[in-house]
């Protein structure tokens, strides 16, 4: 068989992957019966064919948002009363397939293509925020997905490879988009450093997040409500700590002074202490908790 046959048909086998693909996506949005389908969508993401993966991949990130938004995946607390029901059992499979494509796409924030680590960044994030508007129903209270939003910065920060997009993306459109997820960000990026040695990817990676971060904590709570998990309306006006100015400065010092306790090399630390004035000290809770670093910095030597 010839080379240009070959592609011809694996050009018409790609053209009916995904039109089969989107079949199954409109099966499983349009009758519950059909959520068999999300296995077979599955499949085909996994598949070789790099268009058909794309659709498929995308397909999937429609139908589980739709799926959250139905609270079909959702945990019910009396376990044990409904754990033999057709409706846990439909929730405990779906959770099982939503847990795998999760898996899929924090892989795919490993990929040498920046393309498919900003799409697989991108669909996490809305996840993220269709998670969070479940809970916060079920919780009649503002709660945000913080495991899920862990389980991305970690994939990113401890990357050997991020794209420069990648980091982009993740930085102007979300973190410092949003006060929750700056927030939470700051959180987590204060755990993953909380270690007296971390490696070397994580340090080169949080440093290039922290340092392109351009929103700053406020000390007005009133300044604060760009959200990107909505309040619920039934919420009643309650005080939320995401928020409050006090746990914001409070992440944000944890963070810094995590990253400033790592093993810094001499361009780290003259940028840093260049913007220490301007784009650090003015935003934390207690400036005093520098010295250490300023310590360390002053036996570094060198200009």
């Amino acid at each position: 068989m010839s080379l240009k046959r070959k592609r011809s048909e694996s050009k018409k086998e790609d053209k009916e992957a995904v039109e089969q693909v989107r079949k199954w996506e409109a099966n499983v949005l349009g009758k519950q019966q059909n959520l068999n389908d999300v296995v077979e969508i599955m499949g085909v993401a996994k598949s070789d064919s790099v268009e058909a993966s794309f659709v498929a991949i995308n397909a999937l990130g429609r139908i589980f948002s739709a799926l959250l938004g139905k609270g079909l995946m959702n945990r019910t607390k009396d376990a044990k009363k409904l754990a033999s029901s057709a409706a846990a059992q439909v929730s405990d499979w779906l959770r099982g397939n939503y847990n795998e494509y999760v898996g899929l796409l924090k892989g795919l924030l490993g990929h040498g293509d920046a393309a498919l680590q900003v799409m697989a960044l991108k669909i996490l994030m809305q996840l993220v925020q269709h998670e969070g508007a479940n809970l916060s129903r079920l919780a009649g209270a503002y709660d945000f997905p913080n495991d899920l939003l862990q389980a991305v910065l970690e994939k990113v920060l401890n990357s050997e490879t991020p794209s420069d997009h990648l980091v982009r993306t993740l930085v102007d459109s979300y973190i410092d988009s949003y006060d929750d997820i700056r927030l939470y960000s700051y959180r987590g990026m204060a755990r993953m450093l909380s270690g007296s040695d971390a490696g070397d990817a994580l340090v080169r990676n949080m440093y290039a997040v922290m340092m392109a971060i351009r929103s700053v904590p406020q000390r007005d709570g009133s300044a604060y409500g760009a959200f990107w998990v909505d309040v619920p309306s039934e919420s009643g006006g309650r005080e939320l700590a995401v928020g409050s100015p006090a746990q914001h400065q409070k992440a944000f010092t944890e963070a810094w002074l995590g990253l400033m306790r790592q093993r810094l090399d001499v361009a780290m630390y003259r940028q840093i202490l260049l913007g220490l004035h301007r784009r650090i000290i003015p935003h934390m809770a207690d400036a005093r908790h520098l010295m250490d670093f300023l310590t360390s910095a002053y036996d570094a030597g060198g200009p």
